[in-house]
């Protein structure tokens, strides 16, 4: 064989090489892409679970205050263990927003901001929190 079309066969199969590690390195990429979406997807469903869970305390709190407005004495046990409650749910909540910032931070993307009190989304620039109107 003429050494020019051997040296041109190895240059194509060379390259045929080269294609075929980059198509490798691409299709573990794209893995570890739908891995990560799908995990924040799961983060985010989560944090609409807590977010609704935090609301249906509040509101059961709220009939309690309620209820002594109307003369039912409220049992503070059952009170304070919905507060407790709370608060180990938006720490969850803190917990899940830090992570998911974290991941987003490196890809440019803005953490959702959510409001300390009740955990709502609330948008950036916003001072006050559209659901309860606390201070952000």
């Amino acid at each position: 064989m003429d050494e020019k079309l051997q040296e041109l066969l190895y240059k194509v199969q060379m390259a045929a090489v080269d294609i075929g590690n980059t198509a490798a390195a691409l299709a573990t990429s794209a893995v570890r892409g739908a891995e990560e979406l799908v995990e924040t997807g799961r983060q985010k469903a989560r944090l609409i679970d807590l977010k609704a869970e935090v609301n249906l305390r509040l509101r059961e709190i709220g009939e309690l205050v309620y209820g002594t407005h109307t003369g039912e004495p409220a049992d503070s046990e059952v009170l304070f263990a919905k507060l407790r409650e709370i608060d180990e749910l938006k720490s969850e909540i803190a917990q899940i927003s830090g992570t998911a910032a974290q991941g987003e931070e490196g890809e440019g993307v803005q953490a959702e901001i959510c409001c300390p009190n009740c955990g709502a989304a609330a948008q950036a620039g916003d001072i006050y929190c559209r659901g309860c109107g606390a201070r952000l």
